[in-house]
């Protein structure tokens, strides 16, 4: 299987350097992409209200810092129950 790529629309995790509500992980949209490792994107907190965030570097990156964003786990489809 090939490395997944950023693009426009994709679901990612954008991690944040301060906890929103308890919570320093988000769901957020790509918005932009600058190439493979840097993205823009509109992240959704759990709780409060939306925000736009640039030039967040993938997690790994050198240059990622506080602020990055990742691939959520894959989740494979569970089986369906005989019975």
């Amino acid at each position: 299987m090939s490395a997944q790529v950023p693009t426009l629309g994709r679901i990612v995790w954008v991690t944040t350097p301060s906890a929103i509500n308890g919570q320093k992980e988000h769901a957020a949209i790509i918005t932009q992409v600058w190439n493979d490792d840097m993205i823009n994107a509109y992240v959704m907190p759990g709780s409060g209200s939306p925000m736009v965030m640039g030039s967040i570097y993938q997690e790994g990156h050198p240059s990622a810092g506080d602020t990055r964003w990742r691939w959520p786990p894959h989740v494979p489809p569970s089986k369906p129950s005989k019975g």
